[in-house]
Parts: structure tokens; C-alpha cells; sequence
């Protein structure tokens, strides 16, 4: 014994000094077994080694391991435990030692030395059962520091494995340490399952069920007892622990496998709640709502529809027998939590394209079922709010979880499309949404923190149910109204909100009910929410309340009310409609000027005619009584907004108010800014007056002209009338100029004095868009130097805004004017790549226009690659193509022809010809979106002018090919609507243009109407100068100046007959051209001075077509007068040295020039014995004048090559030659023998009659006053005069009619009595030249024949030269003899006309009557001298008549014509040297590069044309 004791104390010391190697051995050696006698002993030990294992080193394995066997061995030798309080505690010290080292399997050793019954049946005592739950803590301790360790690193199975291991001795240690365990151990268990549920990762899911079913597999084994006691904590653990592992388990991969976890571990608590009956039926309505629900989604058939309904009915019976606490309450608790991720598999699915398997009869289920839960959560009271646990809140009931599970339902409602949903799933969704509102204002009273969480949520829901369900319509509107009334509530009007993703709610909100109205087309309701919308966020810059509310009324534009209605109006009218949505308005609080301000500026950008409705804002704004500026602003919008439409109104006392007010005060930069608008559109507002006019008077000339038949015309009536409208004219063009120059005249003052101010002023947009259209109106009115001047101004202030589009656009329209300035050519380059990709039209439109003119420029300057490259660019820009943006795209084809031969230098005629016809259907698809836009009046007119400037030049190209009557077509098309807008050169320019087409035709009775109008527009007609008396003889110092003579006006009549008084038009200079430093628009207009140069050169040439030849001498020579002018008025404009060009006018009638040169070789060769050396000159200098100006694939330049060749050809023959290769003269043909000669009788006197008289009219009844029905037939046009009429009809009608053409009117009073005398001089003058030609044909080949004579008097009475062909021997030599018998044939014709009294006129026989007598008397004279000068009689004999010239009034016909010769080379020299003088300074200056004239592309104008007779052309 005594050795045992000593033994003790080495023991005792070795255990303290930490020295516990060989202490196991030694005690197992010692004691054998369990001997009482030492179980004293062992107990002290092992109090002992409790010691040491509390303050040994922890880190130290070995000790640990020692401490481990050491305590086993002591405990397996005790006999019986001395104190179980001290017990418990050693062991507790070695089990935290052990757990420390994480010595878990040896910790899990010892703690099995607790089991012993002795030790449970005596621990009943509180010390104890407190340390035995300190063990069990260790344990959950140590589970939980295992739980860390598997969260950084999930993938590591052995910690995995361990946490296993470890979860099980607890779970172990749990049922020693626990009398009644269950509770607790389910708690664990469901801890661990929500703990083991938080790990993230890849391996996640695998670790759960991993876990998962350890845990299954661990209660299987163990045995657990229910107690009725805490029978609902252990129902609401196991519904944890089985909603924990199914909702793990609810996603696509383990769906399937779900139901059979679910039955093992159902079946296992069912087993255990079997006891009692609520907790077991509430635990087996769980496991059917997971059951049915809980299931793959192609699973989900009509059958669990039923289910749903089923279950639904066993729920609210369960809760009618237990209400909802106890069990109740936790199956739905664990039912919503299944829930839950559910939705989420459901909203996987509809994304994944698998909605078609979820119904809408299932969703109105569930929703159902979510309405039922959610009502238990509201009827659990505590003491203090369960989610946010604030002191200060109120709320005694579980809100935020019956919020939160509607929400979640009304989610997934939200992820289906509008196509997929009913209306009775968004009529739940929608109350659920009301009640979840009710729910969170509840919460905000009662200072729940957590309403802010959820109005953030359900206010987003709201926004995303509303928009799905925009298809209904009633349900959409009343979600939105919803969302503004809860915002009003929890927000207020503040334009902003922490608690909404939306930068302004209020505004979003509205907009979008507005929106929902308009859609579903209830546009007054739409009004009311859209002028609410404006009030409260007027001053929000980003507001759609002023665009929508523009969009209604376009919209509703038929509707007077809707039109008429301001927003002031509305606000007023639907206070109560405002009221039931939660708000009152005062509307004295807001300032509502400015709301009708921006009223009026959105209703202004609307694309129909709301001129009405701004009239009525500005109407309200007035009894406001606003300052002159705001007025003004008013104003400005209002016309600014009308120019694009015809508004019948009369707005320009409004303008003129405006100017009023703003000259009563201070003016600074923006009030001029604003009185120049207002100027330019008083100038706009002018000529919408004109246009009004013009249209009424081209109304009334139409029924003066149609409306009588042609059988109630008097004999004595006459038709040849030209209507002249009173507005269309140069002096009607230079008044409205006036009013333009106003306005550019302010717009000057202020852009120079600040333009950074007027960038910032009053809509600077507005400003600069003014500034484009006036541009457009000034080049569509061809005001030059006002265009070029806005042009600058429109640049200076797009620049400061940088507005890139409005640069690139204003810069080619500089380009196209030839105002160059290479900086800004630099500048819109860089921003034309910049912004080529751009989606906007407009940008593309004005990159196209200003590449298209710069290539025009580049032509000109020789810079070839760049043109085509920018021409080939251009054309390739979206949107720029025959069916879209027509107009560039005509503009970009205009200048590829124009520039064809530069373009591409190997051209072929396929491919030209292929731009031709191009170009006509292009206009054709362009007069149709002409038609579109009638009611865009501005883009109608700047589409219009440049159809008009592409119709113009291509005219030039066919009118000598058979389409020539299409391209006329186009030309009446444009000429009626350039009248309506009161373009007066516009007008003039298609005149010319048509002119040329008829001179072309030879179509001279046409020409010759067109020429009139034309005179008439350009203020240069001379019938009081032609019918003067004192002007019947004109002596002036150029020989080419008209000889006079008095002629018989009937008599003298040339083959194509003008009218007797037109026909003695005397040429007067212009007025213009004798003023000296005059700046009057008739001298500054250059365009004007071409306009009159062309139609004085087709005057000429529709003399010479008459043979008028003196007329059409002194016109030719008038016309080269004027050139010469404008040849000296020539400007030259330096771009950079030694580089110069021209103004923009002299190439665009460059054309003009060239065709007088070549009408006027053409005049010399046929009607003067002119050189041949200076014809040539002639048609060299326009030969010369085409390679200078770039013409060489112009049809021009084609003209005047064939024209040199023709002269070279005709120079290398004589007259004698043609004969053997030419066709002869149908005269030359003797058909005498194929004649048969009347038998007339003798006392029968039968007077000739002139060629192309018609028959009269016989004198009828004068008609009634009432006008008759008048029956407009439509009339076709025929493409070609040289067509078969066998060919198939055309589908467009004839462009010429064959009736009378209609002449204007002339007055009585524009003429006198004198006017036979000048005609008589221009016959006379006529005469002697035939005469002294045939004297000198006779002198220079004495063969001359009869024939020749006859055709020389030909010239001079063609209707009579018929009846000399029938003389016998016609070829016979012209001796005395032989003309003899043609005087002896002129005076029996002579007889034969005196002798008839009543001539029969017949359509085909032309007869003489006593109206000829003079005309015969002529020719019997001409015979005469022809005897008397004959050179085979070698008698000197002087003429009969004398000529009177510019410095002879009597001489001789042969000394008369020697002079007049003579005189006439000099003056063709003269001219000659001038011109060539003048284009050889040019070429020496120029080396180049000359300007072209181009238009921009801006108009388009129907093609349906219906042309009546030729008085409609006009």
C-alpha cells in the first residue's frame, strides 16, 4: 500500500510537470483491474491530469496524446465515481484539450465515458447538467469551426469528410447529454442544413446532398421520441429539415430524383407524428404541396391544376380547425419557403422558351394558394416588429413576409410576355400589387425600416407588370395610376426619388399613361395625363409631356375640340379626373407662361398643320398679359410652324404687332435676333399672299379662256390671248426682295454685335433653321447676293452651336454658289467622315449635298480622282437612292451627266443615254413624292426647285431626241407650280427652257407664245417703242441696225405669220443697261440680265424661222449688245493665287451663248452673202468657248463640231455640185406631163387665195351669260412628232395642241396707225436684199434660169411664187424675153383677183384675191428692175425704189447693196474681235477652272400631266 502511495506522488508530479510518458504504463502495470482499494486514488489522478490538460500547451500533439491514453486508462479502472460534478468537469477540461488539438475521435472517446447509467442517474443536480451542456457546446463548437474550414475549401473531401465525422459525435453527444434530445438534435440538424446550404461554389450542390444524406441516413438509424410537449417545435424542425433539403433540391438536374429523397424522409416523421393528429396532418399537407408542385416543369400537367384546388380546400379547412398558429403555421411557413425557389425554377424555364408548359389556370392557382398564405403571416402577432427589430417600430405583424411572397409571385407574372399572360392573371396580379401597397404605407406609418426595401420592389413590379399588360388596355392604365398615386403618397411631386430607379417618377409615370391612351387611340384622356405631366415637370429639360402632347393632336388633327384645346384648358376642365388620382392642383402656383411657351414649341416640330392650335395657345398666353418678348417668341413659333403648311389664316397682323412690342423696348442682341426673324417671315407671309393670288387669277384666266364653245365666237372676237398674271413679274420680284433684305439687314447687325449671345438666347435653333430656310427661299427665288449673305450667317452660327449637320449642309450650298473658302471646305470634310456612318437623315442628306457640290467644283478645277471619288461616295450613303432621298439622288445624276466626259473619260452611248432615261424616272418618282409632301410646303418647295433645276438642264440634252415631248412634259409640270409660288425667274428660266424645245421642234406659233409670256415676266416688251411714230425710221451707226421701209402688213406677211403687230417689233435695249453705277435690283440681278440676253436671242431666231429677216437682224444684234455687257460686268473671284474663276452665272448660260453663236452662223450662211472665213470665225470662237468651260460631252459641243463640219463640207462644193449626190428640189421635179388640166370655164373668175387661210367662221349668236358645262376631255401625248400613228398608244399625253394657240392681249392702246409703216420697211428691206442677189447672180452666171427668179420672189410672196411655177419652160434662161411672160402671168393673176367678187376658199387650192393686188403689184415691179438691171441688155438703169439706211436715204438697189455688204462684214468683224478678244483675256486669266452653276437637290413634285391646247402652258 505504502508502495502504491509513493507511486502517487511521482505520479501526481510527473502529470504537473507535463512529463506523461511511461505514467500510462506504470498505473496499467500498478493496478489490475478495478480494485476499490486504489479507486480513491485513480479519481485524484485523473483530477490531476484535468489540470494539466487546461494549461498544456495545445499545440504540442504528443502531450495530447499521452493526456488521451492516460484518461482512458484512469476512467477504465475506476470502480464507481466519487463526485460527479468533478467528474464531469475533468473530463470536460480534457475533452475542450482534445477538441483543441483537434483530437476528435480521442475527445469522442472520453466522451463516452458519460454514458455510464450511474453517472446519468446521478446528474440530475443543476452543476452537472450546466457542464454536461458546456461538453455538448464544445461539440457545436467544433462543428461550426469545421463549417469555416469547408467554406474556404469546398473542393477538399477530406474536410468534407471530417465535418461528417464530427456533426456525428455531436449529434452523439447530444443524446448523452440530453435527457429528452429530440428537440435538440432536429434544431441541429436543421442548423446544419441551412449552414451547409450557405457554402458557395461549384461543388455546392454536390455537397448538399452529399450531406444531405448522411443526415437522412443518421436519423434512420436513430431512434427518436415524440413528446407531445414540444410536439410543435419538433413538427417545425422536421418541416425545416424536409423544406431545407427539397428546396435544394428544386432545379433542373435534381428535380427528378427529388421525389424519392422526399419520400424516405417523409415517411420517417410520419412515423414519429403519427402521435398526433395536427401536427401529423399539417406535415402531410406539405408533403402534397410538394408532391404536386415539386416537379420537373414538363410534369405539369392539367391534373395538378386540381391538385392545387385540392389542396387549397385542405388548407382552409386545417385553418378553420386550428386557425393559423401551432402547426398551421409552420407548414405554411415551410410551404412558402418551397415556394420560393420554385418561382425561381419557373423563371429559369421562361427563359429557357419552357413557358408553354406553365398556364394560365396554374398561375391563377398558385397565385390563389399565395393569397391564402400570405394571410397567415398577417394574423401573427408579436411584440415587436420580426424584421427590422427596431425599437421604434410599431408593427406588431409579420408584413414584410406576406409583402414578400406576393412579391415574389407577382415576379414571375412579370417575366412573361404580353403574348403569354391573360387577363385574369394581371386583374390578380394588380390586387395583389394594391394590397401590397395598403401593406407598405402601413409599415411607413408605423416606422418599419424595411418599406423602404419593399416600395423599391413593388413600385419596379408595378412599372414591369404595366408594361406587359399594355395590351389591356383598362388594367395596364389602372397599374400605372396605381404607381402615381403610391408615388405620390410615399414621395410626393418631387421631380426625383432615392427609393425609384426612374430619374423623375412623377414624369415617367405619366408619360406612360398618357402613352397607354394614346395607344389604345382615347386621346382626350391621353390629354389629361399628359397635361398633368407638364405642369409639374415644366421645367424638367427632359420632359415628353410637350412632345406627346403635339403627338395627340396629330393624331386627332380632324378633332376641332382636341385641336383647340390648350393645356390650360385641359388642367382646368379635368380637375376632378386629377383629384381621383391623388392629387390637387393649384394652378396660381405654377408659372404658366412658360407652359404655354413650351406648348407652343413642341406643337411647332409637329409634321401636320397645327397652326390652329398654337393660335390658341398664343390666345391664352395673351390674357396673360406677357411681356413684347415673350409675345414674340409666340409669334415666331406660330409662323415658323406655318411655313410648311398652307394656313388659310392671316397671321401677319400678329407679325407686325411683334415687330411694334419689340420696338418699345430696350433692344439688345436676342430681341433683334428676333425682330429679323419676324421680318423674314413677314416676307414669307408676302408671298404666301402673292401665291393666293396668282392661284385665283389662274382660276379666273382659265374660265375666261374655256368657258366659250368655239361656235360662239363673233367673227370679229378674238381668242389670241396669253394670260399674264399680274403678280409674276420682274417689278413684283424686286418688291418682294425688298422685304428680304429687311430681315438681312437686322440678322447682320446682331450676329456681328454677338453671337455667343445669340447662341444662348431665345431658340437658337429656331434661329438657325429660319436662317436654312430663307437660304432655300432666296435660291429658289434666285435673290443671289441675299443668298450668299445668309448662307454666312447660317455657317457663323451653326458653328458657335455646333450643329456638325447644319456645317457640312451650309457648306455645300456655299460650294454649289462657288462662294468658296477652303477652311470651311477642310472643316466639312473632316466632319462628313466623322459622320458618314451616322442613322440620321438629315445628316446624310447634307453629306451628300455637299459632297455631290464639291465634286462639281473639283470638276471644274481640273482635281479629276477627288470629283469621282466624292460623286461615287456620295451615292453609296444610306438611304441615298431611287426610291429614298430622290432628290439628292437626282441632284447626284444631274452632275454626272453635266460632268459625263470627266466623270468617265471612255463613256459609252449605252451608258450615257442610261443617265438620260435615268434621270426622267427619276422625276417621275420624284413628282410623286411631290404629290406626298403638298402639305409640307417648305420641303416641298426646296424638293421642287432642285426637280426644276435637274428638268431645266436635261432639257438641254433631249430636245433634239424624239423623247423631247417628256421632258416638256416635266417642264409645264414645273412652270404651273413655279407660277403658284410666284418664282418669277423660276418662271422665266422654264419659258427660255421651253422656247428652246419649240425653236428645236420648229414649233414657231408655240415658240412664239412661250416668248411672249416670257417678254412680258421680264418687263421687256416694246410695243409702244415698236408702234411710235417717231420710230418708223431708225437711223443708227451699225449697219446691222434695221433698214426701214414701209410695208403692207397683209401683203408682207412672211411664211410663218406672226400677228401684224408683234411681227413690227422694233429691238430697244434694255433699261438696265444705260443706268451707270446703279445698285437697283434690275442691275445687280446677273441671272435676270441672262434671262433677258436669252429671250432677245430667241426673238432673233424666231424672226429668222420666219424670215423676218430684218427683225431678226436687229434682235441677233441686241443680243450680242447685252453679252458684251455682261462680259464687262464680269466679276473675277480669287480662290488662291494664281487660281481664278467666274460667278456661278456665266457658266450656267454658257449654254445661252453658244447657241446664239451657232443660231447666228446659221442666220449669216442663209440669208447674207457673209465670208465663209467668218462663219468660221464664228463657230471656232464656240468651239473655243466649249473646251473653255468643260462642254465637251454636252450636246452643244456635238452641235457646233457638226456645224464646223458641215461648213467645211459645204465649202468644198459649189452650188452646181450638189446636184449629183443631193435629193433635188421637189420644184426642180417636171411633173407637167403627169398634170391634168381643169376644164373651167372662161367667164368664170376664180381669185387665188393665200397659203393656210381658213375658212371663216360664220357669225353666230353672242352666247348667255351663264357659262356653260365645259367637257374636258383628257388628252394624250404623243412622244414624237416623228412617230407612226400606228404605233401603240403612249401612256402620257400630248404636250402640244393643234388648236389656235392663245396669244396675250394686247391693248388698243399700245399701238397706233403707224404700225403698217414699220412692217412695210422690214419687207422693203427684205426686198432689196432678194433683189440685189439675183442682180448679182445674174451678173457673176449669165445661165440663171427662170427658176431661180422665181425662187428669189419666193422669199418675198410665197403665196403667190405658186401660180409662177406654172409658167411653161420653167428651166429655161431668165432673158428678157422669158420674164416678160411672167410680168404678162402676174398681171392676168392680177385681173383675175379685181374681177372676183366672191372667192370660193377651198382647204387645198390656193388662190390669189384682191387682197393680193398690192403683193402682185410688188412682183410685177421687182420683174421690172430685174429687165432693167438685166447685164445681157448692157443697160445702166437705177433702181425704182430707194432703201433708206443709217447714212443714205437714196442709192441705188446695186450701190444700196454693195454698202450694205460691205458695212454688214464690218460689223460681224467688229463683233467678231470684240468676243474673241474678250475670251482670249478670259482663257489668259483663267487657266481653268470655271464655275458651274448646280442646285442642290431639295424638291420633288408629282408627274401626272394633262396638257389641254398651248395657252395652258403658260
Amino acid at each position: 500500500m505504502n508502495n502504491v502511495e509513493g507511486k502517487m506522488k511521482k505520479w501526481i508530479e510527473l502529470i504537473q510537470m507535463e512529463k506523461l510518458t511511461g505514467v500510462t504504463e506504470d498505473v496499467q502495470a500498478t493496478v489490475f483491474g478495478r480494485n476499490k482499494e486504489f479507486n480513491k486514488h485513480i479519481f485524484k489522478l485523473l483530477l490531476y491530469l484535468s489540470h494539466t490538460a487546461d494549461k498544456c500547451n495545445k499545440q504540442d500533439y504528443a502531450i495530447g496524446k499521452e493526456i488521451y491514453k492516460l484518461t482512458c486508462a484512469l476512467c477504465s479502472i475506476l470502480t464507481n465515481i466519487l463526485d460527479n460534478n468533478k467528474f464531469i468537469s475533468s473530463l470536460f477540461h480534457i475533452i475542450r484539450c482534445l477538441l483543441t488539438m483537434q483530437m476528435f475521435d480521442e475527445a469522442y472517446d472520453v466522451c463516452s465515458y458519460l454514458k455510464a447509467e450511474t453517472l446519468r442517474s446521478d446528474c440530475s443536480n443543476d452543476n452537472a447538467s450546466d457542464i454536461l451542456a458546456k461538453i455538448a457546446y464544445l461539440w457545436h463548437s467544433a462543428v461550426n469551426n469545421e463549417f469555416l474550414i469547408l467554406q474556404q475549401d469546398p473542393l477538399n473531401s477530406k474536410n468534407n469528410l471530417q465535418l461528417k465525422n464530427i456533426v456525428k459525435y455531436e449529434l452523439e453527444i447530444i443524446q448523452i447529454v440530453h435527457r429528452s434530445s429530440t428537440k435538440q438534435l432536429l434544431s441541429n440538424i436543421s442548423s446544419y442544413l441551412n449552414k451547409i446550404a450557405t457554402i458557395n461554389g461549384e461543388s455546392r450542390e454536390s455537397i448538399f446532398n452529399d450531406f444531405s444524406i448522411f443526415i437522412i441516413e443518421y436519423l434512420i438509424q436513430t431512434r427518436i421520441l415524440f413528446s407531445i410537449k414540444e410536439k410543435y417545435i419538433i413538427c417545425r424542425h422536421m418541416l425545416q429539415i424536409t423544406s431545407r433539403i427539397i428546396c435544394e433540391n428544386i432545379n433542373e438536374k435534381c428535380l427528378k430524383s427529388v421525389t424519392k429523397v422526399l419520400n424516405t424522409i417523409s415517411n420517417y416523421f410520419k412515423e414519429i407524428l403519427v402521435e398526433d393528429e395536427e401536427c401529423y396532418q399539417c406535415f402531410l399537407l406539405f408533403e402534397s404541396m410538394c408532391l404536386v408542385v415539386v416537379k420537373p416543369i414538363e410534369c405539369l400537367t392539367e391534373n395538378v391544376v386540381k391538385k392545387i384546388e385540392k389542396l387549397i380546400d385542405n388548407y382552409v379547412s386545417l385553418i378553420k380547425r386550428y386557425e393559423y398558429t401551432g402547426s398551421v403555421k409552420w407548414a405554411t411557413f415551410s410551404i412558402v419557403q418551397i415556394l420560393e425557389p420554385l418561382f425561381i425554377y419557373w423563371e429559369t424555364c421562361i427563359k429557357t422558351e419552357k413557358k408553354v408548359y406553365i398556364k394560365n389556370d396554374l398561375l391563377l392557382e398558385t397565385m390563389k394558394l399565395v393569397g391564402y398564405l400570405s394571410i397567415c403571416f398577417i394574423k401573427q402577432i408579436s411584440n415587436k416588429c420580426t424584421s427590422c427589430q427596431s425599437e421604434n417600430c410599431m408593427v406588431k405583424k409579420d408584413i414584410y413576409n406576406a409583402v414578400a411572397i406576393k412579391t415574389r409571385c407577382i415576379n414571375l407574372i412579370s417575366k412573361f410576355s404580353k403574348n403569354d399572360l391573360s387577363k385574369d392573371v394581371c386583374v390578380v396580379a394588380k390586387i395583389f400589387l394594391e394590397q401590397n401597397i395598403a401593406l407598405i404605407y402601413e409599415m411607413k406609418e408605423y416606422k418599419c425600416k424595411w418599406w423602404i426595401h419593399l416600395w423599391s420592389t413593388s413600385s419596379a413590379l408595378i412599372y414591369n407588370l404595366g408594361i406587359i399588360s399594355d395590351c389591356f388596355y383598362e388594367e395596364s392604365v389602372s397599374l400605372f395610376s396605381l404607381l402615381f398615386t403610391s408615388i405620390v403618397q410615399f414621395d410626393g411631386i418631387e421631380s426625383k426619388s432615392k427609393h425609384i430607379n426612374l430619374e423623375n417618377p412623377i414624369g415617367f409615370t405619366l408619360h406612360k399613361i398618357s402613352t397607354l391612351h394614346y395607344n389604345h387611340n382615347m386621346y382626350r384622356e391621353a390629354m389629361t395625363a399628359t397635361a398633368l405631366n407638364a405642369l409639374l415637370n415644366c421645367n424638367d429639360p427632359n420632359s415628353k409631356a410637350f412632345r406627346m402632347w403635339a403627338s395627340i393632336k396629330h393624331k386627332s388633327v380632324s378633332s376641332k375640340e382636341i385641336t383647340e384645346m390648350t393645356m390650360l384648358a385641359c388642367l382646368k376642365k379635368d380637375k376632378s379626373k386629377i383629384e381621383e388620382l391623388g392629387l390637387s392642383i393649384d394652378l396660381s402656383k405654377y408659372d404658366l407662361i412658360e407652359i404655354c411657351l413650351k406648348e407652343a414649341k413642341g406643337l411647332q416640330e409637329a409634321k401636320v398643320n397645327l397652326s390652329v392650335a398654337i393660335q390658341k395657345v398664343l390666345s391664352e398666353l395673351e390674357a396673360l398679359k406677357v411681356n413684347p418678348i415673350q409675345y414674340a417668341r409666340m409669334v415666331q413659333m406660330l409662323v415658323y410652324h406655318s411655313l410648311n403648311f398652307d394656313y388659310d389664316e392671316d397671321i401677319l397682323a400678329c407679325i407686325k404687332q411683334a415687330v411694334s412690342n419689340l420696338k418699345q423696348i430696350k433692344m439688345d442682341c436676342n430681341i433683334l435676333c428676333l425682330q429679323a426673324n419676324l421680318e423674314f417671315y413677314i416676307f414669307v407671309t408676302q408671298l404666301r399672299s402673292v401665291s393666293k393670288k396668282i392661284e385665283m387669277e389662274i382660276e379666273n384666266m382659265k374660265f375666261a379662256l374655256y368657258a366659250p364653245k368655239v361656235n360662239e365666237i363673233g367673227e370679229n372676237e378674238s381668242r389670241d390671248v396669253v394670260p399674264a398674271y399680274s403678280m409674276i413679274n420682274i417689278k413684283e420680284d424686286s418688291r418682294h426682295m425688298m422685304y428680304l433684305q429687311e430681315a438681312l439687314k437686322k440678322w447682320e447687325k446682331c450676329l456681328r454685335q454677338n453671337l455667343k449671345e445669340i447662341a444662348k438666347g431665345y431658340e437658337p435653333l429656331t434661329t438657325l433653321h429660319t436662317l436654312i430656310i430663307a437660304g432655300e427661299y432666296a435660291h429658289l427665288y434666285r435673290y443671289e447676293k441675299c443668298e450668299i449673305n445668309i448662307w454666312k450667317f447660317a455657317h457663323a452660327l451653326a458653328y458657335e452651336l455646333q450643329d456638325n449637320s447644319t456645317i457640312i449642309y451650309v457648306i455645300g450650298r456655299c460650294i454649289s454658289l462657288r462662294y468658296i473658302n477652303f477652311e470651311w471646305i477642310t472643316i466639312a470634310k473632316k466632319l462628313a467622315i466623322k459622320l458618314k456612318d451616322s442613322n440620321d437623315e438629315d445628316t446624310i442628306y447634307a453629306i451628300a449635298v455637299f459632297w455631290i457640290s464639291l465634286s462639281d467644283f473639283y470638276f471644274e478645277c481640273n482635281m479629276y480622282d477627288e470629283a469621282r471619288k466624292l460623286v461615287d461616295e456620295s451615292r453609296k450613303l444610306p438611304g441615298i437612292s431611287f426610291f429614298k432621298n430622290i432628290a439628292v439622288y437626282l441632284y447626284s445624276l444631274d452632275r454626272i451627266l453635266y460632268n459625263c466626259y470627266l466623270y468617265k473619260e471612255n463613256i459609252k452611248h449605252e451608258e450615257y443615254t442610261r443617265y438620260i432615261v435615268e434621270i426622267l424616272y427619276t422625276l417621275v418618282n420624284l413628282n410623286e413624292e411631290l404629290s406626298a409632301r403638298k402639305c409640307e410646303v417648305f420641303i416641298y418647295k426646296k424638293i421642287f426647285f432642285n426637280a426644276l433645276e435637274t428638268s431645266r438642264q436635261v432639257s438641254f440634252w433631249i430636245r433634239h431626241t424624239i423623247i423631247c415631248n417628256q421632258i416638256s412634259a416635266h417642264l409645264v409640270r414645273r412652270l404651273k407650280s413655279a407660277q403658284i409660288l410666284g418664282a418669277t425667274i423660276r418662271v422665266a428660266e422654264i419659258l427660255k427652257s421651253l422656247c428652246y424645245i419649240d425653236l428645236s421642234r420648229v414649233q414657231l406659233n408655240d415658240c412664239e407664245v412661250k416668248l411672249q409670256g416670257l417678254e412680258h415676266i421680264l418687263s421687256i416688251e416694246t410695243f409702244k417703242v415698236s408702234t411710235n411714230s417717231n420710230l418708223t425710221k431708225m437711223n443708227s451707226g451699225n449697219i446691222l441696225q434695221t433698214p426701214t421701209r414701209v410695208i403692207d402688213p397683209i401683203r408682207d406677211l412672211p411664211e410663218y405669220n406672226t400677228s401684224p403687230v408683234l411681227q413690227n417689233k422694233v429691238f430697244s435695249l434694255p433699261e438696265f443697261m444705260r443706268h451707270e453705277d446703279c445698285n437697283c435690283y434690275f442691275c445687280q440681278n446677273i441671272s435676270y440680265h441672262y434671262l433677258v440676253f436669252t429671250s432677245t436671242h430667241i426673238r432673233a431666231q424666231l424672226y429668222a424661222f420666219q424670215k423676218n429677216i430684218a427683225a431678226s437682224l436687229q434682235h441677233f444684234h441686241g443680243a450680242f449688245k447685252i453679252k458684251e455687257n455682261l462680259i464687262k460686268m464680269k466679276e473675277y473671284i480669287p480662290l488662291c493665287m494664281p487660281i481664278k474663276y467666274l460667278p456661278w452665272q456665266e457658266r450656267f448660260y454658257i449654254i445661252d451663248y453658244v447657241l446664239l453663236l451657232i443660231n447666228f452662223s446659221y442666220f449669216l450662211r442663209s440669208f447674207f452673202n457673209t465670208k465663209q472665213e467668218k462663219i468660221r470665225n464664228i463657230i471656232s470662237l464656240a468651239i473655243r468657248i466649249c473646251d473653255t468651260n468643260k462642254l465637251k460631252g454636252h450636246p452643244i459641243y456635238m452641235t457646233v463640231n457638226e456645224l464646223m463640219l458641215d461648213h467645211s463640207f459645204q465649202s468644198t462644193f459649189s452650188s452646181s455640185d450638189y446636184s449629183k449626190f443631193t435629193v433635188p428640189d421637189p420644184f426642180d421635179i417636171d411633173i407637167s406631163k403627169y398634170m391634168q388640166k381643169s376644164n373651167t370655164e372662161s367667164n368664170i373668175c376664180i381669185t387665188p387665195t393665200i397659203n393656210n387661210t381658213r375658212s371663216k367662221k360664220p357669225v353666230t349668236l353672242q352666247r348667255n351669260r351663264t357659262p356653260p358645262l365645259l367637257k374636258l376631255t383628257k388628252v394624250s401625248i404623243n412622244f414624237s412628232d416623228d412617230e407612226d400613228t400606228s404605233s401603240p398608244p403612249s401612256r402620257y399625253g400630248r404636250t402640244r395642241s393643234h388648236s389656235k394657240l392663245i396669244k396675250r392681249k394686247i391693248l388698243n392702246e399700245e399701238y397706233s396707225e403707224t404700225v403698217s409703216h414699220t412692217e412695210q420697211e422690214t419687207n422693203q428691206s427684205k426686198s432689196s436684199f432678194s433683189l440685189q442677189e439675183l442682180i448679182d447672180t445674174k451678173e457673176h452666171n449669165p445661165n440663171i434660169s427662170i427658176k431661180d427668179i422665181i425662187k428669189k420672189v419666193e422669199l418675198l410672196a410665197p403665196d403667190i411664187s405658186e401660180h409662177l411655177y406654172k409658167v411653161d419652160n420653167i428651166d429655161e434662161p431668165a432673158t428678157t424675153e422669158n420674164v416678160q411672160k411672167l410680168i404678162d402671168l402676174m398681171k392676168d393673176l392680177k385681173v383675175n383677183a379685181i374681177s372676183q367678187k366672191n372667192p370660193r376658199k377651198t382647204r387645198h387650192s390656193k388662190k390669189a384675191n384682191t387682197d393680193d393686188c398690192s403683193k402682185i403689184n410688188e412682183v410685177i415691179a421687182l420683174f421690172k428692175d430685174f429687165v432693167i438691171n438685166d447685164p445681157m441688155n448692157k443697160e445702166t438703169v437705177t433702181s425704182e425704189e430707194s432703201i433708206s439706211f443709217v447714212k443714205t436715204n437714196t442709192l441705188s438697189y446695186k450701190k444700196q447693196n454693195r454698202n450694205n455688204e460691205e458695212k454688214t462684214d464690218n460689223l460681224e468683224q467688229n463683233n467678231l474681235d470684240k468676243l474673241e478678244k474678250t475670251y482670249k483675256s478670259e482663257n489668259t486669266k483663267l487657266k481653268i477652272t470655271r464655275k458651274r452653276t448646280e442646285h442642290s437637290v431639295l424638291n420633288k413634285e408629282s408627274y401626272n400631266i394633262r396638257t389641254r391646247k398651248s395657252k395652258e402652258k403658260l
